[in-house]
């Protein structure tokens, strides 16, 4: 098991939501009830390792917050135009979507959203041929399609 890496300082929620045995996060009761969905600003190469929002998400899904990650995630999704990198953070909310997947014992469609997750991160990947993007190494993209990523530990030493 990986030593859990934090990037952010952020309260972690009550419980990490597992549908059907938790209660819905921002139902009667949830962890979540009464507070307003996350919204974020856009990311891109220069600013993915100051991004506190989508730090937050990779802290989330590192420590099994899937439901959650996708939330934090989703709100740096609708920040970005259309584009790769919009495409990019999809993948993102798709991996933590077939992490979730995996969890509730739906291994079929937890490698359905991996694949699709793989698929849209690629573009960014091909069109700007690095070993890292927002952190993100391309063996951990490789690796997704072979298995379901429950960790992403991030590279901020990139040249």
């Amino acid at each position: 098991m990986n030593k859990t890496i934090r990037y952010t300082d952020r309260e972690l929620p009550q419980y990490a939501h597992l549908p059907g045995e938790t209660p819905h996060p921002k139902k009667s009761g949830g962890h979540s009830e009464n507070l307003k969905d996350p919204i974020s600003h856009s990311i891109n190469l220069s600013n993915w390792n100051t991004h506190s929002d989508y730090l937050f998400g990779v802290d989330l899904y590192n420590l099994g917050y899937f439901w959650e990650a996708h939330v934090w995630w989703e709100a740096v999704w609708k920040a970005n135009q259309k584009g790769p990198e919009r495409d990019f953070i999809q993948g993102l909310i798709k991996m933590a979507a077939g992490a979730l997947k995996e969890r509730m014992g739906q291994s079929e469609l937890a490698t359905d959203h991996c694949v699709r997750g793989h698929e849209l991160m690629s573009r960014m990947f091909v069109e700007h041929d690095l070993s890292h993007i927002f952190g993100v190494s391309r063996i951990w993209w490789n690796n997704s399609l072979n298995n379901i990523p429950t960790y992403l530990e991030l590279d901020f030493d990139i040249k």
